[in-house]
C-alpha cells in the first residue's frame, strides 16, 4: 500500500503490506513523521491508498458504498478524546453513536449500560464530559466506539495527552477489551511501555515496516531501535544497565513487574 498526500509527490507511506488478525494487539511505534498515523487512518476508510488496497473483512476501503459497514465494524479514537465528545452528559455521549444507526431504545440502552460498566464510568452517567480528568475523557470516548459493538479498535496515541495516572486506566482499560471481549485492537503509541502488552509490534520508519515481531523479539534489537531515533521501554534500559554492571538478566525484561521478579531472584 501506498499514501500521498494530494498532490504530494513524496509517499507518506511506501510498500506498505501487513495482515491484522481477528482478535490480535497490535502496537504500532515509530519515530515521528514515519506514518503511524495516517496508517492507522487508513484502516477504517478515514483515507483510502494511493495505491494498493486495504480490506476489512473483505470489504475494501476504496468502495463508497462498503464504508458505512467497515464504520461499525472498526471503531476510531483520536488524539484528542475532546474531539469525539458531543453528549451532555457521559451517558448522552456513550449513546450518540447507536441513536444515529437507528437501534431500538431497548437495544440502545442495553448498549450504554454495557459501555459504561466495561470502561468503569457508571458512576459518572450523569456528569459533563468537560468535567471529566484526561483519562476519563478518553475512556468515555472508547465507550461510545464499544457502545457500538464494533470487533475493532483503531487508537490514535490515546494516551499522548493524559498523565500517568490516566494512561494506567486506559490500558487497563485496553486490557480488558483485549482478554474479556476478544476485541482486535490496533494501538498507535510513542510510549514504549505500552507497546509491550500487544501480542505484536510493528515499527514504522520513512512509511514502510522496518521491523515487526513480538514485543521481545522488537525490543531485542537495541542498537537497531537506537538508529530508528527510537528509545527503549523503561524496565527494558534498566535491565540493559544492570545486565552491563554484571547481574543476570533475561534479555529482554519487558515490564516493571518482570523486572522484580528477576531481582528477587538475584
Amino acid at each position: 500500500m501506498v499514501y500521498r498526500y494530494g498532490n504530494n509527490s513524496n509517499n507518506v507511506l511506501n510498500g506498505i503490506t501487513a495482515d491484522i488478525s481477528r482478535g490480535e494487539f497490535v502496537a504500532v511505534i515509530g519515530p515521528n513523521g514515519s506514518g503511524k498515523s495516517t496508517l492507522a487512518r487508513h484502516i477504517n476508510g478515514l483515507l483510502v491508498p494511493s495505491e494498493g488496497q486495504v480490506t476489512v473483512d473483505g470489504m475494501d476501503t476504496r468502495e463508497p458504498e462498503s464504508i458505512p459497514e467497515i464504520r461499525r465494524r472498526v471503531g476510531f479514537v483520536f488524539q484528542n478524546p475532546d474531539n469525539q465528545l458531543v453528549g451532555t452528559t457521559v451517558e448522552e455521549d456513550i449513546a450518540f453513536g447507536p441513536e444515529n444507526t437507528g437501534t431500538s431504545p431497548e437495544d440502545i440502552r442495553e448498549s450504554v449500560d454495557f459501555a459504561m460498566t466495561v470502561a468503569g464510568l457508571r458512576e459518572l452517567a450523569g456528569r459533563p464530559p468537560h468535567m471529566l480528568s484526561g483519562g476519563q475523557k478518553q475512556q468515555l470516548a472508547i465507550a461510545g466506539v464499544v457502545a457500538m459493538k464494533t470487533g475493532c479498535l483503531v487508537l490514535d496515541e490515546p494516551t499522548s495527552m493524559i498523565g500517568p495516572a490516566g494512561r494506567r486506566s486506559v490500558m487497563g482499560l485496553l486490557s480488558r477489551l483485549k482478554e474479556e471481549f476478544n476485541m482486535t485492537l490496533v494501538l498507535i503509541t510513542h510510549h514504549m511501555e505500552e507497546a509491550v502488552f500487544a501480542d505484536r509490534v510493528m515499527v514504522t520508519v520513512e512509511g514502510h515496516i522496518a521491523a515487526e515481531g513480538t514485543p521481545r523479539e522488537v525490543f531485542r534489537s537495541t542498537s537497531a531501535l537506537y538508529g530508528m531515533g527510537l528509545e527503549l521501554p523503561g524496565p527494558v534500559e534498566l535491565s540493559n544497565r544492570l545486565r552491563a554492571l554484571g547481574l543476570t538478566l533475561p534479555d529482554p525484561v519487558l515490564t516493571v513487574d518482570e523486572l522484580v521478579s528477576c531481582l528477587c531472584l538475584l
